[in-house]
């Protein structure tokens, strides 16, 4: 029984480039979903930026809007400082 040496060759560079190129779409694969989730998870840090910003400002208008400045009397900051409103 003789080898067909190029039949050989021919099968294995196919069953090569099968392997390789399935290595290749499962990474390829894996890196896309790692980019979706990447920007899930920007618009998520994004959202909550801007509605901590909201909600600050809101407090802040509230603030103006009922001259309620007592909350920030007598409050001590780290620096050792005292925040008294002025009037």
């Amino acid at each position: 029984m003789t080898i067909v040496w190029d039949q050989l060759i021919v099968e294995n560079i196919l069953l090569a480039g099968i392997i390789v190129g399935s290595i290749y779409l499962e990474q390829w694969g894996h890196r896309r979903s790692q980019i979706i989730e990447e920007r899930k998870t920007k618009g998520r840090i994004i959202m909550y930026l801007t509605d901590d910003l909201q909600q600050r400002l809101n407090f802040i208008d509230e603030t103006h809007k009922y001259n309620d400045f007592n909350r920030y009397v007598g409050h001590n900051y780290p620096c050792g400082q005292t925040c008294t409103p002025s009037l």
